[in-house]
Parts: structure tokens; C-alpha cells; sequence
């Protein structure tokens, strides 16, 4: 099944784009047969998107986000594999300076950032999101990831979100609401 996607895997469209990382999350996730295949393809589509941020182009990186956050959602979501999909996109050096251009800094650091949450939830830990991201990251947004993984560790029940529920920022808050 996972071979049938491989005519939309670099589609023009990052729309498309996207729904094909879905669909092979989905297929791998299914079946362990298709969960190495799925990963190989996950591993190219992240080689070819980085390759579009490295451009310096502001458009196509930006549309390249969307393919490579949703890249990191199925490596979180693979029961096996998803390390690998994971390790492939660190190596890409997100938030080293210099790496990317300044063009693109705010997509680099949402990469980045997404790239940590996945850290965190696979090691069943915060600690990765509170550092990520480069100065072009709003403070809120770390601390809403910081929810984020909190509701999928949970190894401290609802006290850490609970402290969440009284920040200043009112995404925090009901990041920290929805997460309880």
C-alpha cells in the first residue's frame, strides 16, 4: 500500500504533501510491514523539504513547515521507526546559527521547536521545550508546548498543568485547560 503513495510523496502541492505523511503514518502505524517503508519515505521527504528551506526562500519554506511538522507528528505516532525519521530531521542543524537564512528564521524555529516537543514526549520529559526555538519564538508558545507535553507524559497527574491554568498569556491558559 505504502508504494501506491509514492507519486504524490514530492507533489508540487505541500497540501498534497501533507496528506501523504498523514497517509503513510496512518499505513505504518497499521502494519509492521509497512511501518519500515513508511519510514524510508518519511526520510526522503524530510531530505527533500529541508532542501527547500536551505533555498532561503521565505513561500517555500513556509509551505515546507507544514509538510516537516506534520513529518515530526508521524514519527511521534510510529510504533517503531519514528527515532530514525526523528534523528534524520536533528541532523539538519535547526538551530544552528548561520544554517538557515534569516528569511527563514520563524519557520526555523517552529521546526525546531516541534522537533523538541518530539523529544520530550518520546523521553517522557520537559525539558527540551523550554529552550527551543531562536529569538524569533514568542515566550507563549514555548510554555503552551510545554502543556502539550505534560497532558502526554501525565507521570505527575494534573499539578504541573495546573500552574498553566493562572499564566499571564491567555493561549498558555487554555493550552493548560485543554491538556487537563
Amino acid at each position: 500500500a505504502v508504494n501506491n503513495l509514492d507519486t504524490v510523496l514530492s507533489d508540487t502541492d505541500w497540501r498534497v504533501r501533507v496528506e501523504a505523511v498523514r497517509a503513510l503514518a496512518s499505513l505504518g502505524a497499521a502494519a509492521d510491514k509497512d511501518a519500515s517503508q513508511a519510514v524510508q519515505r518519511l526520510i526522503a521527504m524530510a531530505a527533500r523539504e529541508i532542501d527547500k528551506f536551505r533555498a532561503g526562500n521565505p513561500i517555500a519554506a513556509g509551505r515546507s513547515t507544514h509538510v516537516l511538522l506534520e513529518i515530526i507528528n508521524a514519527a511521534i505516532a510510529l510504533p517503531s521507526g519514528g527515532e530514525r525519521v526523528l534523528a534524520r530531521l536533528e541532523e539538519a542543524g535547526w538551530n544552528t546559527p548561520g544554517r538557515f537564512a534569516d528569511t527563514v528564521q520563524g519557520d526555523v524555529a517552529r521546526v525546531h521547536c516541534a522537533l523538541a516537543f518530539a523529544a520530550d514526549v518520546r523521553g517522557k520529559t520537559v525539558r527540551r521545550v523550554r529552550t527551543c526555538g531562536n529569538a524569533t519564538l514568542l515566550a507563549w508558545r514555548r510554555a503552551e508546548l510545554e502543556t502539550r507535553v505534560l497532558s502526554r507524559v501525565g507521570e505527575d497527574g494534573v499539578e504541573p498543568l495546573l500552574r498553566f491554568t493562572v499564566h499571564k498569556d491567555p493561549r498558555v491558559r487554555a493550552a493548560a485547560v485543554t491538556s487537563l
